[in-house]
């Protein structure tokens, strides 16, 4: 695959920003801040480490099931994460002092109390996010009660990129044309965060809520408990979102959100499909099921 120029990677990034904005559900000032970290991340060129540096799970266990590399292996670059933390604070420090900025005047006047600027407090927060430290973030959420989200989102942001350049590292580790037939990432292990479904290809391929890998999933069964009974699993959409629907389990009440691209004519990248279709979130809760992974961006 030909990679794209800067300039291309712009012009797609402005096109997916005018398609959220006729979101009413997503304020101008969040997805400001929202296009603004993501210029970021595209100007970010983390070094992707070496493989035969990596505690890699053997192929045997790989087979079985095992991520190649728990999440809490992941290694990053801790300099380039405190940079990228303060440049994502300043720019919501920015967006939250002018006069419209609205709810994002509320996480601005929040970082304060975080300390947000203080290496300790990035370290803690995205040594954190590694090891699935819910402890920490909940502390965190009673500090900044206006903004519970904001330490997640900072420390998520930071190291998105280092992330992904991870998981692409261990691509070579994993056959993508093969379902992976568990509940978690064949990457890092962590669970889906959504997915989408290729009506041409009959397959169904879910994002890492974690490293952002898009793997080939097993579409017939619950992405998470792998339920199959057609009888236990339901389909949910709604006329107002065409192309995506919710895919819930009645064994484990979780659901994952599924985009049909050959219903979409410019499907969005997956985190950005998470934000255009936050109704279907709320129809899948009226109807009982659970969310198991957090919106990457949620502020």
């Amino acid at each position: 695959m030909v990679a794209e120029s800067p300039d291309e990677d712009a012009l797609r990034l402005e096109r997916d920003l005018r398609r959220l904005r006729r979101c009413p559900w997503l304020p101008r000032p969040y997805l400001n801040v929202l296009g603004d970290v993501l210029a970021l991340h595209a100007a970010m060129r983390p070094s992707p480490p070496a493989l035969a540096d990596l505690p890699l799970a053997s192929p045997e266990a790989h087979a079985m099931g095992a991520p190649l590399l728990l999440a809490c292996d992941f290694p990053v670059d801790m300099g380039m994460a405190r940079d990228a933390w303060k440049r994502i604070g300043s720019i919501i420090a920015e967006e939250g002092g002018r006069n419209d900025a609205g709810p994002i005047a509320g996480l601005a006047a929040s970082m304060p109390r975080l300390r947000l600027h203080s290496p300790t407090v990035a370290d803690d927060a995205m040594n954190a996010l590694l090891r699935d430290d819910e402890t920490f973030f909940a502390n965190a959420a009673e500090i900044t009660p206006e903004a519970p989200s904001l330490a997640r989102f900072l420390a998520g942001a930071a190291l998105a990129p280092q992330l992904a350049a991870v998981s692409r590292t261990l691509a070579p580790r994993h056959d993508p044309d093969v379902p992976w037939g568990h509940g978690h990432c064949p990457h890092c292990g962590s669970p889906p965060l959504v997915g989408r479904h290729l009506e041409a290809e009959g397959a169904t391929w879910h994002c890492c809520s974690f490293c952002g890998l898009e793997y080939r999933a097993a579409g017939d069964a619950c992405p998470f408990c792998l339920e199959r009974s057609p009888r236990r699993l339901k389909t949910l959409g709604s006329p107002d979102i065409a192309g995506t629907q919710v895919h819930g389990c009645a064994r484990c009440k979780a659901y994952l959100k599924v985009t049909l691209p050959h219903m979409t004519p410019h499907p969005l990248p997956p985190l950005l499909d998470d934000l255009a279709t936050l109704p279907l979130d709320m129809l899948a809760q009226r109807e009982g099921f659970g969310r198991v992974t957090r919106s990457a961006w949620g502020l």
